[in-house]
């Protein structure tokens, strides 16, 4: 259980962490920026509060998708070793369908939730470089 919360506490950290990245600076052929409502009359910097909003929108969402995932994984993960492919490949390929699974569906999925969503003040959109 101690693993879990060490876990979760990390992710958290990480992905707070993360936030100011994912808004200052653009990816190869988009940029994700804050819209901001008309009557605000701040510029579109990402204070610690919009960080914080963003922060809880994402990590709750990321935590119950990773709950749906381990469930619609369990029963993959039950036939892969059932057939016995530990033994053949030398890994656990669980860990590998859960990796791919959260890299592949989790994230995107969250970020296609994340951008156009309506905060408080702000908006989180993309444009094409």
């Amino acid at each position: 259980m101690e693993l879990i919360a060490i876990q979760l506490a990390l992710a958290a950290i990480g992905l707070f962490v993360y936030m100011h990245r994912l808004i200052s600076r653009p990816y190869s052929r988009f940029a994700i920026y804050l819209a901001l409502d008309m009557g605000a009359s701040e510029n579109s910097r990402l204070s610690f509060r919009r960080r914080i909003q963003l922060w809880l929108f994402l990590f709750w969402r990321q935590v119950a998708a990773g709950v749906v995932a381990v469930l619609l994984a369990a029963p993959l993960n039950s036939l892969v070793s059932l057939i016995g492919l530990r033994t053949i490949f030398g890994v656990s390929m669980s860990a590998w369908i859960s990796l791919l699974a959260g890299a592949l569906a989790i994230g995107p999925i969250l970020m296609k939730f994340l951008i156009g969503h309506q905060f408080s003040d702000f908006r989180p959109e993309v444009k094409r470089l």
